[in-house]
C-alpha cells in the first residue's frame, strides 16, 4: 500500500514537471519553440517576442506564440506525443555533474531526440539545421512585432 502511494506521488510529480516545463503558457521550453516552429504553418501560429511584466521585450530568440497558438501547441502535444523519463539509481550522487552529463549524452545518442537544438545536439539530431532555420523564421517574425 505504501509503495503504491509512493508510486502515485512519483507519477504525479513527473506529470506536474512535464506540464510545468512543456505544457503551460508561462514556460520558456525550447521543446515548445521547436514544435511551434515546425508546425507554424500547419497550425497557423504567429511568433511574438517574450515580454517582461512591464510590457517591454525580454527576448526575440526565446519567442512565444500568440495565446491561441500556445493553446494549439498544447493540444498538439497532448494528442500526438508520449513522454518518458530516464530513472536514475537512487544511490547515485547527483553532484557528479560530469558523470551525469556523460550519461545524458549517451542517452541522446541512443534516443536521438529530434527536437533538441542545443550546442552539441547536431551530433545526433539529423534535423538540427532545419529546426534551427525554422526557429530563426519565428525569431525574425517576433522582431517585427510592434509594441504599442
Amino acid at each position: 500500500m505504501i509503495e503504491s502511494s509512493m508510486q502515485e506521488k512519483q507519477n504525479k510529480y513527473i506529470a506536474d514537471r512535464f506540464y510545468a516545463n512543456h505544457l503551460s503558457l508561462v514556460n520558456f521550453s525550447t521543446f515548445r519553440r521547436s514544435i511551434g516552429a515546425v508546425l507554424k504553418e500547419e497550425l497557423s501560429l504567429k511568433a511574438l517576442p517574450r515580454l517582461r511584466n512591464d510590457g517591454s521585450v525580454s527576448s526575440y530568440t526565446n519567442f512565444c506564440f500568440a495565446k491561441n497558438g500556445e493553446f494549439k501547441i498544447d493540444q498538439w502535444i497532448i494528442n500526438n506525443l508520449e513522454f518518458g523519463f530516464i530513472e536514475l539509481d537512487n544511490s547515485l550522487d547527483i553532484k557528479h555533474k560530469d558523470f551525469m552529463n556523460f550519461e545524458e549524452k549517451r542517452a541522446k545518442k541512443y534516443t536521438k531526440p529530434c527536437l533538441n537544438c542545443s550546442n552539441g545536439d547536431d551530433e545526433f539530431n539529423i534535423y538540427y539545421l532545419k529546426i534551427r532555420e525554422l526557429r530563426k523564421v519565428c525569431a525574425d517574425e517576433a522582431r517585427k512585432y510592434k509594441i504599442n
